[in-house]
């Protein structure tokens, strides 16, 4: 293993004679042996101040270096570490992304601040908070969507082996009944913002079903303010009809 003096492992690593003696006298580094009152170290110090560097950028004091550097691999809880900062990251980015979702979705309504009334502002917040209510519901509608499907198919292979299409038409009366019962389901469970006044209503069953809507929005009417809209779709549980 190379050996180093300390001026050589200044060289190498970039790091002064006197932040390499400090760390010595701190008890951070350690000499492998010592020559004529010469301090020689070895490979393993330039890990070591490699090690101590990394350490300091990710906020480390000296102190707790230290304690780092005595376990059996210091690299596991650097990396254990990197992991935990990471997934930090990652949770500030989505509340960052969730906080710009939320700007976008109050836009609208600043401009008729003015004509809202105080309980529809309060709702606002309502509308922010749902956002999960609203997620599983679609996911069950989904769900249930992808089963029924299954069943229409399942039934339709089977009716084509056994020649008894009575299957495929029971399937088919079920696919009906399904698909009433998703109408009814997501109707109880969804409302709708209109953008030009903020209301928050629940449409008739009429113009729920007939109306065009994307997968957040459905064009309706307001009953406040009877403009037309592509109103926000929102959960219901938190509002009352």
């Amino acid at each position: 293993m190379t050996q180093y003096t300390s001026g050589e492992l200044a060289k190498i690593t970039g790091v002064s004679i006197r932040t390499i003696r400090y760390y010595d006298q701190q008890d951070l580094l350690h000499p492998a042996s010592t020559l004529n009152g010469r301090r020689i170290y070895n490979d393993r110090a330039i890990t070591v101040l490699k090690t101590i560097s990394l350490l300091k950028v990710l906020g480390f004091h000296l102190t707790d270096i230290r304690q780092i550097l005595k376990q059996e691999n210091p690299n596991d809880f650097i990396q254990a570490n990197l992991d935990e900062q990471l997934q930090s990251f990652k949770t500030e980015i989505d509340e960052a992304h969730q906080s710009i979702a939320t700007i976008k979705a109050l836009q609208p309504y600043l401009s008729h601040l003015n004509d809202l009334p105080i309980t529809q502002i309060g709702a606002m917040g309502d509308i922010m908070e749902n956002k999960k209510a609203l997620r599983n519901t679609r996911i069950t509608l989904f769900t249930a969507g992808i089963i029924i499907d299954i069943v229409e198919i399942a039934a339709f292979v089977l009716s084509l082996r056994t020649g008894q299409w009575w299957w495929f038409i029971g399937a088919i009366g079920f696919a009906i009944v399904g698909a009433i019962w998703l109408v009814n389901f997501m109707y109880r469970r969804v409302a709708y913002v209109c953008p030009n006044c903020g209301f928050i209503f629940r449409p008739t069953k009429k113009d729920f079903f007939f109306s065009a809507h994307t997968f957040a929005t459905r064009k309706l009417k307001c009953p406040h303010c009877h403009e037309t809209n592509s109103c926000l779709e929102i959960s219901a549980e938190a509002q009352e009809y």
